[in-house]
């Protein structure tokens, strides 16, 4: 068995103090964004729009989500989770709840691009209520 000195206890401490914090799991609205652009990366639309909030589909039925998809290849390119955040921001007059606006970056062969998602809370969970291209 070994001593710990004062020093010693107090860096251990801290670290012990730290660990939890480390251990955290992601953002949910981190989370549904990277999992929405997944699911569109790979050509499974049906998942992602069942993503999306009850504002959006009502705006926007799945064929429509689907043309509208198919409009922009460079979506199917892979995330590039390092390029992906979030911030919370007032999502404005379309669902009149504060939100979060996710920007996700995809890339492939020196091809990428960006888009935007507005994310808000719904029913306990978060959803995806628009999607913005060319921003």
């Amino acid at each position: 068995m070994f001593k710990l000195n004062g020093l010693s206890r107090v860096v251990l401490a801290w670290f012990l103090i730290q660990l939890p914090g480390c251990m955290r799991a992601p953002r949910p609205e981190a989370s549904v964004s990277t999992e929405f652009a997944d699911h569109l990366a790979k050509g499974e639309l049906q998942e992602a729009y069942r993503l999306t909030s009850r504002g959006m589909q009502h705006r926007q039925n799945f064929q429509e989500f689907e043309k509208e998809v198919r409009k922009y290849p460079d979506l199917r390119l892979p995330v590039d989770k390092t390029k992906t955040w979030v911030q919370d921001i007032d999502v404005g007059s379309e669902s009149d709840v504060p939100g979060y606006k996710a920007t996700v970056r995809t890339s492939s062969n020196g091809r990428s691009t960006s888009y935007s998602l507005n994310l808000i809370k719904e029913n306990g969970g978060v959803k995806v209520d628009r999607i913005t291209f060319g921003e």
